[in-house]
């Protein structure tokens, strides 16, 4: 997989609740999460996926300040890709 483009999803599962995850596609994205520990039941209620994120578009009082590198495979909100 390593010469696909990676893309940046936003996973909303609520009001000013959600996941943002860098992959190589929706289901990469998915098993990101599910390895992070996120159930699958969070992710069947997910109200909206949104894909190719702008990140400088997200809450500045609470996402930017709790966001990992989204330039690379994995979870970065919350921030879980810099372990």
């Amino acid at each position: 997989m390593p010469d696909k483009l990676l893309t940046r999803y936003c996973f909303k599962t609520g009001p000013n609740a959600g996941f943002g995850v860098t992959a190589y596609s929706i289901d990469d994205a998915k098993t990101l999460l599910a390895q992070a520990g996120c159930s699958s039941d969070a992710l069947k209620e997910t109200n909206d996926v949104l894909e190719n994120v702008d990140v400088s578009k997200l809450d500045a009082n609470h996402i930017l300040p709790n966001i990992g590198p989204s330039n690379l495979r994995g979870v970065w909100y919350p921030c879980l890709n810099l372990a």
